[in-house]
């Protein structure tokens, strides 16, 4: 699918969950490097919702991107012009599993690794 085609974007076809809420199949990743160029951000996610009608987000905190990712969002759903609200957008995170851990917990679990 081509990302210009903007029909075929719109048109993406959706999934019903076991709640009944209906979710596009195809998404836009927010990842977007190391470090981040979060700059690019806010101007990547208004295009894809605006021009290119992807409503599905997958973010991650181990991305980096969580706070630019709220403040393009809410610039948007603040906009009256945009008529996009908060219930049309869909947002899919992850937690990796060591996402909790602090420092001393890492040096921790490597040490006793390193004893085995």
């Amino acid at each position: 699918m081509c990302i210009r085609d903007r029909e075929k974007i719109s048109s993406i076809p959706t999934i019903t969950l076991n709640n009944g809420m209906k979710i596009p199949m195809i998404g836009l990743g927010m990842f977007i490097g190391y470090p981040p160029k979060l700059e690019l951000l806010n101007s990547l996610i208004k295009k894809a919702i605006l021009e290119y009608g992807f409503r599905l987000f997958d973010c991650s905190k181990i991305y980096g991107t969580d706070e630019e990712i709220g403040k393009a969002l809410k610039e948007i759903f603040d906009d009256p012009k945009s008529g996009i609200k908060r219930e049309d957008i869909i947002t899919v995170s992850y937690t990796h599993l060591r996402a909790h851990e602090t420092r001393e917990d890492l040096v921790c679990r490597l040490l006793l690794e390193k004893k085995k």
